[in-house]
């Protein structure tokens, strides 16, 4: 029964159960601190009302507690707990979260207190006090991160980009400031992490870095030691910044080159591309270069510059064929000094590209006309190529590669 009176709303025993799902409501809302509504939940499917709110994200999970809720039309008070069970974000399972808290009327506050739980291990914690009816400074919470794990990072991630990300963070930050622009501080460290570039298919780890976020100029700086899937070493250099987490943009600098070895780098190469033969693809095979990359992300725009040299052991294959003969092809089309790459399969709008790559001979490039006849044409040379793209993704390639050796296994049908 819902009766509605003078400055009082009486909820008597609301009662909503559909399978196994059970949801009460009962009391007294009103002005008098000594009124107050019981909230009970138990077994409520999250996704029942999570795509209202999320429409975009697939959470799952069971919520369990209880609330009492008083004062509504004033300072509204709410004391109790919420357990949210076997929580799942588009698939990736994020563990159990438990939520607690009680206003305090004096100090006109809430204390709010929580953790995560993922597999039956503590990695996560928070405690503080909001401040609801102030102006400003109404943050004021520690969050702890105990050997966090982030594999619950790929379902907010294309898996064609970036894939089988893995690992644990571990530190302190503080949250304060106001609601609507919260200033975070503190140090996290990142350990055993991994992740797939999809158009290198190569695996990146990092086995310890540290993440420093730097609330007064909404900034997360890092420095992290990087291996390729072989034990080759590289570091990035990482900024990012944000106004109230909107706006973020991103810049990060790749080192490969001489000064690895100035850190103690076993090995002067990087491994940059790993991939096997797919349907449309333009190129694949295995790649080792030194030099630079800086990616910078803002206003909807990413820039990637490169400046590159292949090295020892690169073997990258150029698939000529398809459901017709060579002279049908119409992917490259040569511009006096220039190849214009127009292939629409390749979308690099938003994209402005800078490539300079430096050939070496130890790198063997093949051309591959009929890979059943093995009709293919083999080279190893130097020179010095440019590859750019403009944000509308029109591809060029310009500049000279001179072949030293080679072999071409001409197939006569």
């Amino acid at each position: 029964e819902l009766v509605f009176m003078d400055k009082k709303i009486l909820i008597d025993h609301l009662f909503l159960e559909r399978d196994m799902q059970f949801l009460s409501i009962d009391g007294v809302l009103s002005n008098d601190p000594e009124d107050d509504v019981e909230v009970n939940a138990i077994n409520v499917h999250i996704e029942e009302f999570a795509s209202i709110f999320f429409p975009d994200v697939d959470i799952k999970g069971r919520l369990n507690g209880s609330l009492e809720i008083s004062t509504p039309f004033t300072s509204v008070a709410i004391d109790g707990d919420l357990s949210a069970n076997q929580v799942y974000i588009n698939d990736q399972e994020i563990g159990d979260i438990n939520v607690g808290g009680n206003w305090d009327n004096e100090q006109e506050r809430f204390f709010l207190q929580g953790k995560l739980m993922y597999l039956q291990e503590r990695t996560f914690d928070f405690g503080g006090h909001f401040y609801p009816l102030r102006a400003d400074n109404n943050l004021d919470f520690i969050l702890n991160f105990s050997e966090m794990d982030i594999q619950f990072v790929n379902a907010f991630m294309d898996p064609d980009v970036l894939s089988d990300i893995s690992g644990t963070i571990k530190g302190n930050l503080t949250v304060k400031g106001k609601t609507e622009s919260p200033i975070i501080d503190g140090k996290l460290n990142l350990f055993n992490a991994n992740v797939k570039v999809g158009i290198l298919g190569v695996n990146y780890k990092v086995a310890k870095g540290p993440l420093r976020f730097d609330g007064d100029n909404n900034g997360i700086y890092a420095e992290l030691p990087v291996k390729d899937e072989e034990g080759n070493d590289a570091y990035i250099f990482g900024q990012v910044f944000h106004e109230n987490f909107e706006n973020w943009n991103m810049d990060l600098d790749f080192v490969f080159d001489e000064r690895m070895r100035k850190r103690g780098a076993p090995q002067n190469r990087l491994l940059v591309l790993n991939t096997k033969y797919k349907e449309g693809e333009v190129y694949y095979g295995k790649a080792y270069a030194t030099g630079t990359a800086n990616i910078n992300m803002h206003d909807n725009i990413t820039e990637i510059n490169v400046t590159a040299r292949t090295e020892k052991g690169t073997k990258i294959d150029l698939p000529m064929y398809g459901s017709g003969e060579i002279s049908e092809y119409d992917f490259i089309s040569f511009e006096k000094d220039s190849i214009t790459n127009i292939d629409d399969k390749v979308n690099l709008t938003g994209v402005l590209l800078n490539l300079n790559i430096q050939p070496t001979t130890d790198a063997e490039v093949r051309l591959i006309f009929n890979a059943l006849t093995e009709d293919v044409m083999v080279a190893n040379g130097n020179g010095d190529l440019n590859i750019t793209a403009d944000r509308f993704g029109n591809v060029f390639m310009m500049g000279q590669y001179t072949i030293s050796s080679g072999k071409y296994n001409f197939v006569m049908n």
